[in-house]
C-alpha cells in the first residue's frame, strides 16, 4: 500500500517546516489530491489513522481538497473533465490531450500555531 508511505512523506514535509517557522505547531493542514493521483482514498484514509498519532500530526485538523482531472484538446482547443487519462475529447473525439488538472498530490497549506493545545482530558 503505497498510501502508508504517502501519509509518512505528508508528516516528513511537516517536520522540516516546523523546523524552518517560528510555529509550535500545526493547526491544520490541506492537502491536494487530484482524482487521477493514483491515490485511492480509503487506503489513504486508514494509512493517516494508522501513522499519525504520535506525530506532529496528530492534533491537526486536515482538509482534503479533491482536484477534479481536466484535459485539454490540442485539436479543438477545449478544456473538459475526464475520467480516466485516455478518455478522449467530447467536443470532436479526438484522443491527444494534455492533462492540466488531477494528477495532483501535494501539501497546499500549513496553518502553524504558537500556542499548542492542550491534550483533552478523558474520564475512565
Amino acid at each position: 500500500m503505497h498510501e502508508f508511505s504517502l501519509v509518512r512523506n505528508v508528516i516528513e514535509i511537516c517536520e522540516e517546516q516546523m523546523h524552518s517557522r517560528e510555529g509550535k505547531y500545526i493547526s491544520q493542514i490541506e492537502l491536494e489530491i487530484g482524482t487521477l493521483s493514483g491515490v485511492e482514498m480509503d487506503a489513504f484514509e486508514f494509512a493517516w489513522k494508522t501513522a499519525v498519532p504520535g506525530t506532529l500530526l496528530a492534533h491537526t485538523q486536515r482538509k482534503v481538497l479533491k482536484i477534479e482531472a481536466k484535459a485539454h484538446c490540442k485539436k479543438c482547443n477545449s478544456t473538459f473533465v475526464i475520467n480516466e487519462v485516455f478518455d478522449p475529447c467530447p467536443q470532436c473525439g479526438e484522443y491527444f490531450t494534455e492533462i492540466v488538472e488531477g494528477q495532483e498530490l501535494r501539501v497546499k497549506n500549513l496553518i502553524l500555531g504558537t500556542i499548542a493545545p492542550k491534550p483533552s482530558i478523558t474520564n475512565t
